[in-house]
């Protein structure tokens, strides 16, 4: 617990910065994020470094801004037979052949679909701390669809070309938290009925990704015969909920 007399000094430390700050254009003063060592480490490594004012002393001194929001993909499953085979999520951008998500040709990704700037990877000047994962369907999807997509694959993430890559099991254990109240739903039809990653998952600007839906099989490993089938297309969303880092340029 900081002393009467430390809050009034670091009250009065911050007014005396942000009053040079402000009267000194051409060389601001502003209060770095993180202690001494943070800092020179970050110095050594050539990172930037983080203002509390949301300057950056490399870079032409670009402002960010930092806000909640979701990183998603969504692809289409069709109508009949499921193939065994890795289907991909965040391998294309708003405005790629829509057709490589699995929907019909001639469409291309829009933001109902996605909202990565460039195909597998994370554009330039933006950085993630994710805090959820999370798994959802179309609403009007047919409960049994649903249940076969559920069961039939498992979840990986990969990093960096898969240089590093997480199993995340059958897609069963990654509940969604969205849907339709007592109908259509993958876990509790409540958003914030989602797994939470303790250890967050970090993107940065220019890293390459993907997540991967792995049908291993194309029969049902209850009996190893029965052929996994879906009786109506079907929408497939992965996102991933946190923060959003934006480098604004000056």
């Amino acid at each position: 617990m900081k002393s009467r007399f430390a809050e009034i000094k670091d009250t009065a430390i911050h007014k005396f910065l942000t009053l040079v700050s402000s009267n000194n254009q051409a060389a601001p003063v502003a209060l770095l994020d993180g202690c001494t060592e943070e800092v020179l480490e970050s110095t050594k490594r050539g990172r930037s470094l983080q203002f509390a004012a949301g300057r950056s002393m490399l870079g032409g001194g670009a402002s960010a801004r930092l806000e909640e929001n979701y990183l998603f993909d969504t692809r289409r499953f069709a109508t009949g037979a499921m193939t065994a085979g890795d289907y991909l999520f965040f391998s294309n951008a708003v405005g790629s052949p829509a057709s490589n998500n699995g929907f019909a040709a001639g469409m291309t990704m829009s933001e109902v679909e996605t909202n990565m700037d460039v195909p597998a990877q994370i554009a330039q000047g933006k950085d993630f701390v994710l805090t959820q994962v999370g798994l959802s369907f179309n609403s009007n999807a047919a409960v049994a669809d649903i249940q076969t997509l559920l069961e039939a694959g498992a979840l990986r993430f990969n990093k960096q070309g898969g240089q590093f890559s997480l199993r995340h099991g059958v897609a069963r254990l990654w509940p969604g938290g969205v849907g339709v109240a007592n109908g259509i739903t993958n876990g509790q039809a409540d958003i914030r009925a989602v797994r939470r990653l303790t250890v967050p998952r970090i993107l940065r600007a220019k890293d390459t990704f993907n997540y991967s839906y792995h049908v291993p099989r194309s029969v049902s490993n209850l009996d190893g015969s029965t052929a996994l089938t879906l009786t109506a297309p079907t929408l497939m969303t992965i996102w991933l909920w946190g923060a959003q880092r934006d480098a604004i340029p000056s």
